[in-house]
């Protein structure tokens, strides 16, 4: 069925247009990595961890951001978020697992939570899932989370 959709609708690239993927590898590497800095006060911090005088009794300890949120990759977000293609989730999860994977926050993640967060009843009607929890099962079940 896969093949047969792949013909129809051939994977491109969604920021240069390359047929294969969603996301090409020459346009990976454009995206930009974010600094490690606290959430809180958007300063420096050691693998994204919440300084202690930012912290109050309903912070987390660390939020862990891939890559700048910019023009590159709000293009790619928005698709996945508005075109309701679901083969998406797993180029972006991919690339979310490899950018972890080659960061120090890997040893972090042992103590985390891992969610999504809801949408609503209408917007998922409209999209037919959900696409955080399609990126949030990638991530566990490579990461061997329950």
């Amino acid at each position: 069925m896969n093949r047969v959709l792949d013909i129809l609708f051939p994977k491109s690239c969604h920021i240069c247009s390359k047929e294969g993927t969603y996301l090409c590898s020459r346009c990976k590497k454009l995206f930009k990595r974010n600094l490690p800095e606290c959430y809180k006060c958007r300063r420096i911090s050691k693998n994204f961890v919440t300084h202690k005088k930012c912290k109050d009794t309903s912070s987390l300890d660390s939020i862990f951001v891939c890559w700048e949120y910019n023009s590159l990759s709000s293009k790619i977000l928005k698709r996945y978020k508005y075109s309701y293609v679901k083969d998406i989730s797993e180029t972006l999860s991919s690339f979310f697992i490899e950018e972890i994977r080659n960061s120090e926050y890997l040893d972090f993640l042992k103590d985390s939570l891992i969610t999504t967060v809801p949408i609503s009843g209408k917007r998922l009607r409209e999209r037919g899932f959900n696409q955080l929890s399609y990126l949030a099962n990638s991530f566990c079940s490579t990461f061997n989370f329950d």
